[in-house]
Order: structure tokens, then C-alpha cells, then sequence
């Protein structure tokens, strides 16, 4: 069975929440012709950033597979939410 139906989404590279807006922001430049802005707080002199740190063996165990490419997902996915928007099915 699927458990409670719940799963992380995400992959087996893990990385700051910035580096991931960034890589989005740059897929969206690629895909749909222009570079969302990203606001975030200054981060303190100090301040260490934290990676995030994904556990999706429960989703592999399901027979999903990663085929390592971040980019093309996030493309895939960027595509996708761009046709709904615009009231098309995918």
C-alpha cells in the first residue's frame, strides 16, 4: 500500500531554498521568456544557510525513478502550470 498517502517530492541533490529559487527563476527565463523576481531577506554577516535535506525513498519505493534531471523537471513543470494558467490541459 501507499501508507497514508503522503510523500516528499523533491530528489537526491539537495540544496539551499535560494539555490533552488535561483535554478527555477533561470528554467522559467529558459521556458516562458522571462525571469520571475526573487525577494528575500538580507542574510546576516554570519548567517549560515542550511541544504535541505530530502528523504524520498518511500516515493522510490512506489517504482518512481529519478532520471537526474533537475532542470528538465522544473521546465516540465514550469510548461505544465503555464498551460493550466492559461485554461489548456497538459
Amino acid at each position: 500500500g501507499l501508507g497514508n498517502g503522503l510523500f516528499n517530492v523533491g530528489g537526491e541533490c539537495s540544496m539551499t531554498v535560494w539555490a533552488m529559487a535561483q535554478r527555477i527563476a533561470q528554467c522559467c527565463c529558459e521556458t516562458l521568456g522571462y525571469t520571475p523576481e526573487i525577494i528575500r531577506s538580507v542574510p546576516e554577516p554570519n548567517e549560515k544557510t542550511v541544504a535541505l535535506q530530502y528523504d524520498i525513498n518511500k516515493l522510490k519505493h512506489t517504482g518512481f525513478f529519478i532520471d537526474g534531471n533537475v532542470d528538465a523537471e522544473i521546465m516540465q513543470t514550469l510548461k505544465m502550470c503555464a498551460a493550466v494558467q492559461q485554461g489548456h490541459k497538459t
